[in-house]
């Protein structure tokens, strides 16, 4: 099946672990449909969990992007969440690192993340291709962004937009090679940071 497939189901309904599912479906592809239009929400919205498996619009700021087994993970905030988006189909000779911190629309469905006591805690949207994905506004290049002392980090400025990428010097301290690397600023000796990055081919105890 392809996203724009129009299908029959067949099967039984049962309550699921948060929402309905219908188990061990019987399904038959009857022919093709226009994709529904999204409803366009915010992700409060979202994570209230009643749009669960349904067609949705949000926007957001690309903050990483890896591949996991066959798709493509964006790992996306808006305001002071975060929510996965997962796209299925994508080219493999592209770079899509340009999209890292640009301002995006996603238009997929929206799935619930549950706990073992079945409570949500979180949402994914399913994107079937990058045409789904569409870009507000670029990333601007992070070595033209004013390097920010540590100390300034978190606190109001007039100036800063909330969600984007800053740019911060320090030595490095410490390195757990896949995961964290520790960082302490030059000027203010008495401040570490904790930083994540799937890149360490080039970060090493001392390197600045």
């Amino acid at each position: 099946m392809h996203a724009g497939d129009l299908v029959e189901v067949r099967g039984r309904t049962a309550p699921g672990k948060f929402a309905p599912v219908v188990y061990h479906p019987e399904i038959r592809v009857v022919g093709k449909a226009r994709l529904p239009q999204p409803h366009p929400l915010l992700l409060d919205d979202l994570l209230t969990g009643k749009h669960d498996s349904q067609w949705v619009k949000v926007r957001g700021i690309v903050r990483s992007i890896e591949i996991v087994q066959d798709a493509l993970h964006l790992n996306v905030a808006a305001g002071s969440h975060r929510f996965a988006v997962v796209v299925t189909n994508f080219d493999r000779a592209q770079q899509y690192t340009s999209l890292i911190d640009a301002e995006v629309t996603i238009v997929g469905v929206c799935a619930t993340k549950l706990n073992d006591k079945r409570q949500l805690v979180g949402i994914s949207v399913f994107v079937p291709g990058m045409n789904q994905v569409r870009v507000h506004k670029s990333a601007h290049d992070p070595y033209d962004l004013p390097v920010l002392p540590t100390d300034s980090l978190m606190h109001f400025t007039p100036e800063g937009t909330s969600g984007h990428r800053i740019r911060v010097q320090g030595v490095v301290t410490v390195v757990t090679h896949g995961r964290f690397f520790f960082l302490q600023d030059c000027a203010y000796r008495k401040i570490h940071l904790t930083l994540k990055s799937a890149r360490f081919s080039a970060v090493m105890r001392g390197t600045v």
